[in-house]
């Protein structure tokens, strides 16, 4: 049996379900179409006269009118398809009812998404036979980033059914709006910034004052939360210095005391708590937001993804900076919008906020700050006045959330115990 031979057989049970569905549309019913019916697209179609039979009827549903087998002709003739009647009228006799319409417009969903899922795996297959086997691993955590729209439908809903949903929610929560929101376990910052899942968060700040140490406490404080994994992605600082941070933090102990404290016995109920903890780290340098994704492919609920820090990520091409930039802002959103989860993303200022007196950090002082203020829901600014003048309490740390797309601005006064790095209430 010759391959075009088999193509054709596979295809024969296709095409049947094609014209099933297409007879079904022609038959002028005025009737809601079903779910599965309103995801297909022309493309869908496997050959070419069903793809333009397809467009016809897509126009004329469009034209608020019932399509049937002479308007389709019509249109198909307008458009210069010269097998229009023979086509259609086989077409249009394959279907006498329109009840298993949402059934097969299912499987022709499917049966296109396979197909296109094979041509994206036969594609990606002959790039990597071309590669060095050093060079694919990015494209093999491509793979299921690729895949995944061709398995989805269409999410549109009628505003009604939000609507109920929402309020039965809110009945629900009694009373508490903020019932799903992250919470940092540092009250202060929780009463003013509401980290909600399917959200993004920028922690930014000049070098040394506090970012890695605040997202170290939040990661923990989270995890302990039992609302998710927890997933630190650092590119800066490998594993082991985050472990050391969070011990230092979790026993209130120096970061250059811990081997002296591990000798005497005072890190094991710290390290005992540390170790229950649903807490993931992940060290590589130059990571892919696609290889975040792929990493987070494994857990089923996912609570905040921390990733340490945005100046870091590689991007699939050399590009200009400030839409590099973009590029990554716009793919962690979206990471954080499909697994329902929180994502702060740390990042640097620019160094030129130090020229002002005091140096009080702004959104502007964000680099590329067009591209993270467009993307990010909330932008917390970090400042440590006793960093810069030895007048000031060396403890105090200000939170200035300067940006919060569903709540208020302003600034937080944390206090920072700078010896086991840890961020508390003022």
């Amino acid at each position: 049996m010759t391959k075009t031979t088999e193509t054709q057989e596979q295809l024969e049970p296709t095409i049947e379900i094609e014209k099933s569905v297409l007879g079904a549309l022609m038959l002028g019913e005025e009737s809601e179409l079903p779910l599965w019916t309103q995801a297909i697209r022309p493309e869908m179609y496997s050959t070419e006269i069903h793809k333009q039979a397809a467009m016809a009827i897509d126009e004329i549903l469009g034209a608020k009118e019932l399509p049937d087998m002479i308007t389709v002709i019509d249109r198909l003739k307008s458009w210069g398809v010269a097998s229009a009647s023979t086509e259609v009228i086989a077409i249009a006799s394959s279907a006498s009812t329109i009840a298993n319409l949402g059934h097969h417009s299912r499987i022709l969903v499917e049966r296109y998404q396979k197909r296109t899922a094979q041509a994206e795996l036969r594609s990606l297959l002959s790039a990597i036979d071309r590669k060095q086997v050093c060079d694919i691993r990015e494209d093999l955590e491509l793979v299921s980033e690729r895949l995944r729209p061709l398995v989805e439908v269409s999410t549109i809903s009628l505003l009604r059914d939000e609507v109920r949903d929402v309020y039965k929610e809110l009945v629900r929560s009694e009373g508490n709006e903020r019932r799903k929101n992250i919470r940092t376990g540092i009250d202060n910052l929780d009463r003013k910034v509401f980290l909600e899942p399917g959200e993004q968060t920028i922690l930014a700040g000049r070098p040394s004052m506090g970012k890695t140490a605040l997202a170290c406490n939040i990661a923990r404080n989270v995890a302990g939360q039992g609302r998710g994994v927890v997933a630190f992605f650092s590119l800066e600082m490998s594993k082991q210095s985050l472990v050391r941070r969070l011990l230092s933090s979790e026993a209130k102990i120096s970061n250059w005391k811990l081997a002296e404290a591990a000798k005497d016995g005072r890190l094991t109920e710290p390290a005992n708590r540390l170790y229950g903890l649903d807490l993931w780290l992940d060290d590589r340098p130059g990571m892919t937001v696609s290889a975040m994704k792929a990493a987070l492919a494994k857990f089923d609920k996912v609570a905040l993804v921390i990733v340490d820090y945005l100046g870091l990520i590689k991007t699939g091409n050399e590009e200009r900076h400030d839409l590099r930039i973009g590029a990554i802002t716009k793919a962690s959103k979206e990471m954080a919008k499909r697994t329902n989860c929180h994502v702060l993303m740390l990042s640097q200022l620019n160094r030129s906020l130090e020229k002002r007196s005091p140096p009080i950090p702004q959104l502007s002082d964000l680099r590329d700050s067009g591209n993270i203020e467009e993307d990010a829901d909330n932008v917390i600014l970090l400042y440590r006045p006793g960093y810069y003048s030895d007048d000031a309490d060396p403890e105090e740390t200000q939170a200035r959330v300067a940006k919060q797309r569903n709540g208020p601005t302003g600034a937080v006064r944390l206090r920072w115990k700078r010896e086991s790095q840890t961020f508390g209430d003022w």
